[in-house]
């Protein structure tokens, strides 16, 4: 079964095309094939530039709002991850910040607080945000 899922990934490297436009795909095939291409042969320059690349696509962490487009280009993002995860070296950074930014995401969609919403509150405490810290400095 799982030699019928690593098959189908190298039938196209864009899982889940359902809501995507044609030319969106392609583009983002292009991306994967590329990342992986440049992983395989240890160019890490150019890995670091298609992943750089791929991850402005996601648009996670710029405020704008995310389409289908974007959604596609995290999913590209994490199976690109975890198909070249071994070479990916210090790729993983930028993987990992926008894994990340969308676990962030998804718990607002759910109701959590916004980190800015939990300083401000912090604030109001009393305590001025600040935790009482045993043994600081005496006079």
């Amino acid at each position: 079964e799982a030699r019928r899922g690593r098959e189908a990934e190298a039938e196209g490297a864009v899982p889940g095309r359902g809501d995507a436009d044609a030319g969106v795909c392609t583009a983002l095939d292009g991306f994967a094939h590329a990342l992986h291409l440049a992983s395989a042969h240890g160019l890490r320059t150019e890995q670091a530039a298609f992943l750089a690349a791929l991850v402005k696509w996601t648009a996670l962490g710029t405020g704008e709002r995310l389409r289908p487009r974007h959604l596609q280009g995290v999913r590209v993002l994490v199976a690109v991850a975890l198909r070249d995860g071994n070479q990916l070296g210090a790729g993983w950074a930028p993987v990992l910040k926008c894994v990340s930014e969308l676990n962030r995401l998804s718990m607002l969609a759910q109701g959590a607080r916004s980190d800015a919403e939990a300083l401000d509150a912090g604030g109001r405490d009393g305590s001025g945000g600040k935790a009482a810290a045993g043994g600081g400095a005496q006079g």
